[in-house]
Formats: structure tokens, C-alpha cells, sequence
């Protein structure tokens, strides 16, 4: 849980030697900033969105797009004298619920003119740290902001973990605190108006699942994931029966029963199939054609039984080429077995590789170098030794780390390339070697065929029936082979089969809506619609309100109007949907299980709202005395719409008899402004 203790700001102008700024403290419970318009509020608002890292809610994307006021970064008068901002910076004192406190920084406009947001320091027990935000890994690093804000704060980040132990977010830190933090430009526009999507499907949807603790959050990305899933399971089909055909080599062969793309087919479906081989301009099963040539061979040894042999002088040149054909397969193994081994040594390089620019990464986005790179026993480009603390400075300037990090990358890059191509080299590898095996094992057979060539028969004869042996064993082997090919790829695919029906099955099965979830659902409407009756809303018949169970808008507010639901916002005047949007920011804070445990709400009167309600809002902020609300209202009231007249608002009538409230007047004397002359700090 988080609370806000102190929001600072320091200015140093280029013409005085006076630091300018703002402290403003708070408390637990409601904290009101009250001032008139163009008085301060929103710029203390603003800081701490800031020194948060949540300028995203502002508008803020990138360095270049400032949207706090003026007088942070650029000018601001105080006393009738202009001022030109130097350098400037937010200081947030935050602390949990451990009473753990610590001291953030964060720079607005660095001396020199240049902005520096993307770092934050921090401090704790007068240790200091800097970490890096808006760039990768800012919630995954060691050093990143957003990792330490959730750790200090005790929120876990909602992570899915598929089967195959990736760990996937669901939501980032700016997300969840898109129910924290309300600002006045656009923030009443509509449920989390400013929350940025990082291209994340549905989510604000997926934040009030979150915050509410629903299980369908989890359960949705287990579809997702069974989706996925499923489609890599097909295309492995695909790969695997395409493997299996082109094992056949250049035989003719047809699959029976199952096709190359998955087609709903069971286990006992792949059981079923077989292969047929086409011989002349039949197909046959391959287990017939395998015993026609056993047949075959059979009546070949028959005519030559009873032959007396001799040896023919073509044997010493079979044994020649015998020794060719073994002499060409040890050098295609002992390549292919050196490949491999190259290509293990080069996987477990980019693993190292990859650790180390993560490392270097992180040092650099914060800024630190020398100190991590000791760190390093070896040149993470080269893999040259390092000796002595020079080489180690010697690439610990930005400059040098930056060059590092490139290198490291262009290295993974060269080796992964390799290996790509390399299970190219390894495929024609094998299947050479493949080649000269039937080669080899075919001229032994001629070499034994010739060795017993008969003395007393004619040499030609006993040479033709050697040779067609020899040929009809080749065939046999050959079928054989696709046969044990065939065999073995049907085992994988039946078993790949089953395990996509149960994939199917398990997709099917699940729910994505449980008991548990309507409970938490029923329990959060019912809290939503008395706040809403305490709040004075009055478009619709609070009777005729729910939370809405189906999609699109699943989770939000929705009206019953001609039997049709429609969202709130159609149904409701301007400050009656403003109303909505306190009640169901307030039933959040009130009901959710993973909460920060702030809500700020810049200029909640929207739409010239009535004193009754804000007297409704202050009144129900006011009692969450374990958390922190912080309000910023303004004194200045237009016409009154629903009042009829023109008056300034009391904050006295806002405040009267409730408890825990800190009322922030910022401007007394409606003359000086927040900026001002700091005199200590």
C-alpha cells in the first residue's frame, strides 16, 4: 500500500540565486488542496503524478511532449518579477505499509536546459540508488522503477506462466494505477480515460478483474494460451508428416487416412493408416511389396544354389571402391559430429552473451558503469582475458559500454545466423550419409556375390545373379526403410493427435466465469449502487443499475433502458456520470484486494456539481482512514446549475464534522501562487 508524505519541487532560475519551489505535506485520510483557479493545484498534482512515474496519465509519452506547468521547466513570475527556469526537480517522500519510507527524485530540466526524465533516484535510510523507467525492462530489471514501486509498495503485477514456464504480463504498474489517479482535463471523460493500453486487449476490463481478485483473468489467458497452443500443435503435424514424406526419398508413396494438415483426426485414426508404394502402375501396400521381394530374392538364391563358385579379378576393384565409398562416409561423420559440437559451444556463447548485455543494458540505462563492469572476468565481446582494474575503467565510459553493447549484439545476431544455416548443412549431412551406407552395403554384396563366382559355370551368368541379388536387397532395405520412417512418425503423430483432442478438450472445458467470481461481482454492485444513492444520482432508477456480467463492457456500469443495457455514460447527464465515476473509483479503493491504496482525484466537481454531493464525497472519502485520498478543489464556483446561483465554494461545508481531514488552503491571500521562495531546503 502506498501513501504520499511530502510532494516537493526546487527551481533554480538563471537570474537569482534563490530556490524556489513548493512542500506540501499529507496525511492518512482525506486530504483536500484547496485554491482558486490558476492557483497551484493541478501543478501539485502534476509533481506527483511525475515523481511517480506516471506521467502517461498527463499526456506525457516522451521528453520531448511536457505538458506540467510551465513554471517546473520553462518561467514563472512571483512578485511581479518574471523568472527563467535553470534547473528543476520533484522530491516525493512516499512510505507503505510497513512504515517503510523512502525519498524519490526525479529531475524536471537539468542544468544546461536538456530534460532528463527517464531516471529516478531513490533513497532509503540514506542509501541512494538510481533507476531507470520508461524504457525495456523498467518493470523486469533490478534497476528498473517500476519493479522497485510494486516491490515497495506490495503489489505483484498479475503474471501468466504458460506450460512452457514463460512468464507473460498482464497488466504494468501504469496500468494499475489508472484506478488511482484521476486527472481534470480528460480523466472525467470516461472509467479510466487515460490509462495507456500498451496494446494490451481489453485493459480495463483485465484491470477491475485484477483489482477484484477474478479468477476469469487467469482463465482467459489459459484460453489464449490452449489457442496457441493448438495452432503449434498443428503446425507440428504439418512439420512432421512433411519430414516423414520427404524421408521417403524420391519413392512414390501415399499416406492413408490422414492427411499433412490436421484435420480433427483421432489417435485411432493414425492407427488405421498406411503406406502405399507404386509399383509399375499399381499401388501396393508397402508390407505386400516387402514380401514380393523377399519372394523375389528367394528364387534368385535358389538359381544360384548348387553353383560351385570361383573369384572373378573384378573383386579388387569392387574392394577399391569400397574403400573410396567408406573413406568419404568417416569424413561426412566426423563433420557432421564436429558441426554439432560447434554449434552446442556456439548456444551456450549466446546464453552467455545474452546475460551479459542484460547486465550491461541495465548499468547503462542507469547511468552506472564502472562499477558492474568489474564484475566482468572477460572481454564480452572478444573473451579475452581482463587483468588489472585499467582494462575495466578502459570501457567504463557511456561511449564505450554503448560500443560494447552493440558488439555484443551484432555477435549474437553473426552466431545465431550460423546456426540457422547450419541445421541446413546438418539435414544434406546426414542424408549423404545415409546415401553412402545403401552405397557401401551394396557393393559388399557385390564383392560377396563376386568372391564365390563358380569355376565351372559361366562368369556372366553367375554375375547377373549376383547382381540382381544385390539389387533386390538394396530394394528390400530401401522399402525397410520407409517402412520403420513411416512407423515411427505414425507413433508421433497418434500421440501428437491425442494430445490436441485433450488440448480441444481442455480449451472447451474451461470456464470463463465462476461461482467465486459472481459472488465478488454481486458484492462489488451492491457497494457501487449505495455510493451511488449516497452521491445523489439521479439520471436512472438506481434499481435499474448493474455491473455488467457479458461483454463489451463486462465489469462497468450499464443502465436498463427499453429492456436494452446500454453503458451508464449514454444514460446520465454530464454530472450524474461524473457521479458514477466517484462511486465506482471510491467502491475500488473500498473493495479491491490489489490495490495501491491511494485515490487522487483532481477537481472532482465537474460539470458545476451540487455542494450536496461534494459533501457525499468528502464525507465517504473521509472514512477510509487506513488509505489516502488526496482531492484538489477549487474555491472559484461558476453558476450552479443544479443550485441555481453563484456562490464560492465552503470548504467548511465540505470538511464540517468529519473526521481525518486535511484541509491544504494553498492560497489564503488569492495573490501568491504555489511557487515560492524556499527558505530552508
Amino acid at each position: 500500500m502506498l501513501r504520499i508524505d511530502a510532494v516537493k519541487a526546487r527551481i533554480t532560475t538563471n537570474s537569482s540565486s534563490q530556490v524556489f519551489g513548493f512542500d506540501v505535506g499529507f496525511n492518512r485520510g482525506l486530504n483536500i488542496i484547496f485554491g482558486f483557479n490558476s492557483s497551484g493545484k493541478s501543478t501539485i498534482i502534476s509533481a506527483l503524478y511525475y515523481g511517480l512515474g506516471m506521467e502517461q496519465f498527463l499526456g506525457m509519452w516522451n521528453s520531448q511532449q511536457f505538458v506540467l506547468d510551465k513554471c517546473l521547466h520553462d518561467a514563472f513570475d512571483y512578485d511581479d518579477k518574471s523568472y527563467s527556469v535553470a534547473h528543476s526537480y520533484v522530491e516525493l517522500l512516499i512510505s507503505n505499509s510497513k512504515d517503510q519510507s523512502a525519498k524519490l527524485v526525479r529531475s524536471i530540466k537539468e542544468p544546461g536546459g536538456e530534460n532528463s526524465p527517464s531516471v529516478i533516484s531513490i533513497e532509503i535510510e540514506g542509501a541512494r540508488k538510481e533507476y531507470f523507467l520508461k524504457s525495456q525492462g523498467d518493470h523486469d530489471n533490478n534497476d528498473g522503477f517500476y519493479r522497485w514501486l510494486a516491490d515497495f509498495i506490495g503489489i505483484k503485477l498479475p503474471i501468466y506462466e504458460d506450460e512452457n514456464q514463460e512468464r507473460k504480463k498482464i497488466l504494468y504498474m501504469q496500468n494499475i494505477f489508472a484506478a488511482a489517479l484521476v486527472e481534470q482535463t480528460q480523466g472525467w471523460s470516461d472509467f479510466y480515460a487515460k490509462m495507456p493500453s500498451f496494446s494490451i486487449r481489453d485493459a480495463k476490463r483485465k484491470l477491475t478483474e485484477y483489482l477484484l481478485d477474478l479468477e476469469c483473468l487467469q482463465n482467459e489467458f489459459i484460453q489464449d494460451d490452449l489457442k496457441k497452443q493448438l495452432s503449434q500443435l498443428q503446425v507440428k503435424w504439418t512439420n512432421i508428416y512433411s519430414a516423414m514424406i520427404l524421408g521417403f526419398g524420391n519413392v512414390p508413396v501415399r499416406v492413408s487416412q490422414i492427411g499433412e494438415k490436421y484435420d480433427d483426426y483421432k489417435s485411432s485414426d493414425v492407427d488405421k493408416s498406411n503406406i502405399f508404394i507404386k509399383v509399375g502402375q499399381e499401388w501396393k501396400r508397402s508390407r505386400d511389396v516387402l514380401i514380393g521381394l523377399e519372394e523375389k530374392l528367394r528364387e534368385i538364391s535358389n538359381a544360384e544354389r548348387g553353383i560351385y563358385h570361383g573369384q572373378s579379378g573384378d573383386t579388387k576393384k569392387l574392394k577399391v571402391e569400397l574403400a573410396k565409398l567408406k573413406a568419404i562416409k568417416s569424413s561426412l561423420v566426423n563433420t557432421l559430429v564436429s558441426e554439432s559440437l560447434k554449434i552446442e559451444e556456439y548456444g551456450r556463447t549466446i546464453s552467455s552473451l545474452k546475460s551479459e548485455l542484460a547486465t550491461l543494458d541495465g548499468a547503462r540505462k542507469t547511468r552506472i558503469f564502472s562499477v558492474d563492469l568489474q564484475n566482468f572476468t572477460s572481454c564480452p565481446v572478444c573473451e579475452t582475458e581482463l587483468i588489472g582494474r585499467n582494462k575495466l575503467s578502459s570501457i567504463g565510459k557511456p561511449e564505450d559500454v554503448n560500443f560494447t553493447i552493440s558488439s555484443l549484439k551484432s555477435r549474437i545476431n553473426l552466431l545465431e545466423s550460423y546456426i540457422c544455416s547450419s541445421k541446413i548443412f546438418i539435414e544434406n549431412q546426414e542424408r549423404s550419409i545415409t546415401y553412402y551406407d545403401s552405397a557401401i552395403n551394396m557393393t559388399r554384396e557385390k564383392i560377396a556375390f563376386d568372391t564365390r563366382g563358380a569355376r565351372n559355370a559361366p562368369y556372366d551368368e553367375l554375375k547377373k545373379i549376383a547382381f540382381d541379388a544385390a539389387h533386390v536387397k538394396v530394394e528390400i532395405d530401401r522399402v525397410t526403410s520407409i517402412q520403420v520412417n513411416f512407423n515411427r512418425n505414425k507413433a508421433l503423430l497418434s500421440s501428437l493427435a491425442y494430445e490436441i483432442l485433450g488440448k480441444k478438450s481442455e480449451a472447451k472445458d474451461i470456464e470463463t466465469s465462476f461461482e467465486r467470481d459472481q459472488v465478488k461481482i454481486d458484492s462489488f454492485e451492491n457497494v457501487y449502487k449505495k455510493y451511488l444513492r449516497d452521491f445523489n444520482y439521479t439520471s436512472s432508477r438506481i434499481e435499474t443499475i448493474s455491473i455488467t456480467r457479458d461483454y463489451p463492457s463486462k465489469l462497468f456500469p450499464c443502465v436498463l433502458a427499453n429492456k436494452t443495457k446500454q453503458p451508464i455514460r449514454i444514460g446520465s447527464s454530464a454530472s450524474d456520470f461524473v457521479r458514477s465515476e466517484w462511486a465506482y473509483y471510491i467502491t475500488l479503493l473500498q473493495t479491491s484486494k490489489f490495490h495501491p491504496g491511494i485515490l487522487v482525484f483532481d477537481e472532482p466537481g465537474q460539470h458545476a456539481m451540487s455542494s450536496e454531493s461534494m459533501r457525499a464525497l468528502c464525507e465517504a472519502a473521509s472514512k477510509f482512514t487506513d488509505k489516502q485520498v488526496i482531492f484538489a478543489i477549487s474555491k472559484n464556483r461558476e453558476k450552479m446549475i443544479e443550485e441555481s446561483k453563484i456562490r464560492t465554494m465552503d470548504i467548511l461545508e465540505l470538511t464540517e464534522g468529519l473526521n481525518q481531514v486535511k484541509v491544504i488552503d494553498i492560497d489564503k491571500d488569492a495573490k501568491i501562487k504555489i511557487i515560492k521562495p524556499i527558505i530552508h531546503g
